[in-house]
């Protein structure tokens, strides 16, 4: 590849032409380099490769992992383009942090671009499709071309528009640089995953178009997939059956043309990934979206169960607990908490994650995450009851903020558990609460949302709100975090401000602050910050001096004219 921006002999000299790599990548081949002797792969279950430098490359000296039983020989460039769906040149990026290297500066990662003079009018835009569609498994390992066309997406070979200057501008993709398109009727949504954060000219998302104000994609795949007019035919008639039976009949023949299940995502990727794993799905065009009402009421009549996948960020959750509360029939999926540990957060990172298992292995993972999927109706309706679920009133609890502050065993030779008590994190700040306060809250949001009495009065007579059950809520560990050697936080009534020796900083309490203190540590004041007083300032003798910018405070006069008794002499 020519002109590329890496020295690739940096590369080999620092990893001993790939050796290095491969005996990380591979432990069993230490000590078999060059000796024909076999080992496996985590994707093989016999030993059938070997590791040589002998033959079959090109750059002699480099390392390669050569598979007895696929021919496939691989050095550790290539063997990352494979691992992880990377380009040649991510490949390259990969390996040269890995090994602490610098690259030759240069642009790359960027498409070609052309202007030329036109004289088409501004909405006037054209997209030159890809006969195939390719360069989209580092988006989703497992996601094929066939559901690519069902959810209209395509690689792009180029596109063009008019800029603002009434010029024709060109885009064209190439290897390092794939473009894609979610393709509507109206409009096309453009994709570019390599586009450079922050640049000018270059989006990672941009529209081509007639933009509409709500896109929901995959729904119309959906509403094609039933006969929506037959669902539609057949709950207009339940509504004139004479009898409880002809009603059930009725109600089977609806269930029976449903779908069993769709899936809404936060995006795009997550969509994909979705997909690919043989789901049913729908997204927003952005995370910020989510379903509304009616929106709701007709996706109900056509789908048993519908899930919703969040993002594991604090935007996520707030939305995926906004939107859980108020169709409480929605299943949450929350993904597993150890994403959060690798700075992971959505769909597409827990599906990457396990990108080197089968598609039937991942499929059978996702199935149980599924599983584990709970909404926010926290009762049952049995056939002349309603009943408490214990399960889904913890996982309310939960999202309302609650948690057990347990103390340790308080004896190891009697085992005696401590109580504990209970607590509530509302805007970084913990307070103490109590069963009757839990209770409180839970008939406040049925009122709020206008429940059935008859569970308003079945959680009055739970015996769910003692001490005993409540201690199956989360636990919560206490950790000073408010301060360190070099900052402070302070919390008053309206906002939170960090401290340190250059700058002071306003934080909302929506804002994702991982700082938590106890109530009773708040400033009850509400805080306003106002303009300096004053500015210092080096004089033409370097000298240090202040510069009143402020002087109606009545203190700082005060220490004004205290100062200036020996200010004649300070002048000298």
């Amino acid at each position: 590849m020519t002109n590329q921006p890496y020295n690739l002999q940096l590369l080999w000299d620092a990893s001993d032409y790939g050796l290095t790599y491969f005996h990380e990548v591979y432990p069993e081949s230490v000590g078999k380099e060059n000796k024909s002797k076999h080992f496996k792969t985590h994707n093989e279950e016999s030993a059938s490769s070997t590791l040589s430098n002998k033959k079959g490359e090109e750059n002699t000296g480099v390392y390669v992992v050569y598979n007895h039983s696929t021919k496939e020989s691989l050095n550790a460039i290539d063997h990352v383009k494979k691992e992880h769906h990377f380009q040649f040149l991510e490949a390259c990026e990969y390996l040269f942090q890995k090994f602490g290297l610098s690259k030759i500066k240069g642009q790359f990662f960027k498409p070609e671009t052309k202007f030329e003079p036109t004289e088409k009018p501004l909405e006037y835009y054209k997209i030159d499709y890809a006969k195939k569609i390719d360069n989209y498994h580092f988006l989703a390992p497992f996601l094929t071309p066939e559901i690519c066309k069902e959810y209209d997406f395509y690689s792009v070979n180029s596109y063009c528009k008019v800029t603002k200057t009434g010029k024709l501008k060109t885009i064209i993709a190439n290897d390092n640089y794939p473009i894609f398109a979610y393709k509507q009727k109206d409009f096309c949504k453009m994709y570019e995953p390599k586009a450079p954060k922050g640049d000018e000219f270059l989006y990672k998302h941009h529209f081509l178009g007639n933009k509409p104000t709500r896109i929901i994609y995959g729904w119309e795949r959906l509403f094609n997939m039933v006969d929506f007019d037959e669902i539609e035919r057949l709950a207009e008639s339940k509504k004139y059956a004479k009898n409880e039976y002809d009603k059930n009949k009725i109600k089977e023949q609806i269930e029976d043309l449903k779908l069993e299940c769709a899936v809404i995502a936060t995006g795009g990727s997550d969509g994909l990934n979705l997909a690919s794993l043989g789901y049913n799905v729908i997204w927003f065009n952005s995370e910020a979206e989510i379903i509304n009402s009616d929106e709701y009421f007709k996706l109900s009549k056509i789908v048993k169960t519908i899930y919703y996948v969040p993002d594991l960020d604090e935007t996520g959750i707030k939305q995926a607990v906004a939107m859980g509360m108020q169709f409480i029939n929605i299943k949450v999926l929350w993904l597993p908490e150890y994403l959060k540990k690798e700075n992971k957060k959505d769909l597409r990172d827990w599906v990457c994650k396990h990108k080197n298992d089968s598609l039937e292995k991942v499929q059978s993972k996702f199935k149980q995450l599924l599983s584990q999927a709970l909404n926010f109706q926290f009762w049952d309706y049995g056939d002349k009851s309603v009943k408490l679920n214990p399960k889904k009133l913890l996982h309310f609890l939960k999202h309302k903020n609650f948690r057990l502050y347990k103390q340790p065993f308080s004896s190891a030779d009697t085992g005696k558990e401590e109580d504990g008590y209970f607590i509530q994190i509302q805007n970084n700040l913990i307070s103490k609460t109590f069963p009757s306060d839990v209770k409180r809250c839970v008939t406040q949001w049925l009122d709020d949302n206008y429940h059935n009495i008859n569970i308003y009065n079945m959680i009055l007579r739970s015996p769910f709100f003692n001490q005993n059950s409540l201690k199956s809520l989360p636990y919560f560990e206490y950790q000073k975090n408010n301060c360190g050697i070099d900052f402070q936080y302070y919390f008053f009534n309206n906002k939170a401000v960090k401290v340190n020796k250059d700058k002071i900083d306003l934080i909302n309490y929506s804002k994702n602050l991982e700082v938590n203190i106890w109530e009773e540590e708040k400033i009850n004041h509400f805080l306003e910050v106002s303009n300096p007083f004053f500015e210092t300032y080096l004089d033409e003798m370097e000298r240090k001096r202040i510069k009143i910018l402020d002087n109606s405070s009545n203190y700082l006069k005060v220490l004004i004219n205290t100062s200036r008794i020996f200010g004649k002499k300070m002048l000298i």
